[in-house]
């Protein structure tokens, strides 16, 4: 399945919707308000997802193989809190 995702260039991980319900938010995102940098959130599932971010985060949004993966399977990874998904990591460019 491919799925719209979102790339955050300072955390350089890429997150994911996995269903209707569902918010992601990459690494930068930190629940003490004092200490959040520049975050990237996505909501609303795999098909129409919707982006909030602080304003000067950097990021781009891309389309992503998860593989055989259902959509049934992803909302019953959110639904019982599993989070095997939505979130994926990259390595860190060599500049």
């Amino acid at each position: 399945m491919i799925v719209k995702a979102v790339r955050c260039f300072t955390c350089n991980s890429v997150i994911f919707s996995r269903c209707k319900l569902d918010v992601r938010a990459c690494d930068c995102f930190d629940l003490n308000r004092s200490k959040r940098t520049r975050w990237i959130a996505i909501r609303g599932g795999t098909e129409d997802p919707r982006v909030s971010a602080q304003s000067k985060s950097c990021f781009e949004i891309v389309e992503v193989d998860i593989g055989d993966l259902t959509r049934s399977e992803l909302h019953r990874d959110w639904n019982l809190d599993i989070n095997n998904y939505g979130i994926i990591y990259k390595e860190a460019k060599d500049e």
